[in-house]
């Protein structure tokens, strides 16, 4: 069957507390996960993240497997973990990785909003580390969990990119060039990891109604908007119906999904 149910998987989410890690949560509860670990640095936003989700209905498409507290039909677990701290990110990896783990979406990421010239250097380095080496080191300690626990291309991993890895933006340059390393780290990852039975694929969200792009929107919003050709922002819902459709459809690899309400059209 190429699209699967989600009915006995595992999920693992890195910034799952952000809006659009928490979405994809969300969407994959809804869609009748049975297990899925919340990973980011607050131990408080991942109970208030937790609490909110054993709250999600159930969409009725698949059935449900057995559960936890508050809902006996799934299990939520939380990891407070820095993603850009290798160590600490290996042992939580090996911790979680105790039970079949099926999906990981690398949702941390910290923006930028800075000429390169002007920002501070460990701003640069905390930058990077979280957007572009905590993605590849998580893939890097889950993907052995996620091969044993593969059946046929079940496992999947999700990367967050940017359309600023395509674009490009003024006072966004590290920011870009981590989302453009992901991308490199999604092609190369599906390449390797394939053959293991893990389906590697990227999504490429345009601006999206968030806390992130807030700022940019009070002060230029009109001629930002009127450039997507949409004539609106997205909502992190689209982008988190994309990712179920990514670890659903098991044909799906080195997919790299684009949403942006058309703004990329014009590139070459």
């Amino acid at each position: 069957m190429p699209i699967q149910s989600l009915a006995g998987k595992h999920a693992v989410i890195t910034g799952a507390t952000g809006a659009l890690g928490f979405a994809i949560a969300k969407h994959f509860i809804g869609a009748g996960i049975a297990r899925i670990t919340l990973l980011g640095r607050r131990i408080d936003a991942l109970n208030q993240a937790s609490l909110a989700l054993s709250q999600v209905p159930h969409s009725g498409v698949f059935k449900r497997t057995e559960g936890v507290a508050g809902r006996p039909d799934i299990q939520i677990q939380v990891h407070a973990v820095d993603v850009a701290k290798p160590e600490a990110l290996k042992e939580a990896a090996r911790q979680i990785t105790t039970v079949p783990t099926h999906f990981l979406v690398n949702a941390a990421g910290i923006a930028q909003n800075s000429l390169l010239m002007r920002a501070p250097e460990e701003d640069l380095l905390a930058l990077v580390n979280t957007n572009l080496v905590g993605t590849m080191l998580a893939c890097k300690y889950f993907s052995r969990g996620l091969s044993r626990a593969s059946d046929g291309g079940d496992s999947c991993i999700i990367n967050i990119s940017s359309l600023l890895a395509l674009l490009g933006g003024r006072g966004a340059s590290a920011y870009a060039a981590s989302k453009a390393g992901v991308l490199g780290l999604t092609r190369s990852l599906s390449m390797e990891l394939g053959a293991q039975g893990v389906r590697v694929n990227a999504l490429v969200p345009g601006y999206i109604e968030s806390k992130m792009v807030s700022d940019i929107f009070t002060k230029t919003s009109t001629p930002l908007i009127q450039s997507i050709p949409l004539k609106r922002l997205g909502t992190v819902d689209e982008v988190a119906h994309a990712a179920l459709f990514l670890v659903q459809n098991k044909y799906a690899n080195n997919c790299v999904l684009n949403l942006d309400g058309g703004l990329s059209a014009g590139i070459v």
